[in-house]
């Protein structure tokens, strides 16, 4: 995991709300340009999302969203 990601659950298992969160992967494009797009939402309410080149990446952006959408 990368840093946004570990903060992320961090955050959230400290307050016990980890349960709340949940994340979804999409890609679109040919097999070796293909874009990743990662959504994160807290009790059914998107607060982080992101598009890049590589799932990890995408998680990392969208994971840092989330945070700043959270205030933490």
């Amino acid at each position: 995991m990368t840093a946004n990601v570990v903060r992320l659950n961090n955050f959230l298992q400290n307050r016990h709300m980890q349960h709340a969160l949940t994340e979804s992967f999409s890609s679109v494009g040919p097999p070796n340009q293909l874009q990743w797009t990662v959504t994160f939402k807290l009790n059914g309410q998107a607060i982080g999302a992101a598009t890049a080149g590589t799932k990890g990446a995408a998680k990392e952006q969208a994971a840092g969203q989330a945070l700043t959408a959270l205030g933490a």
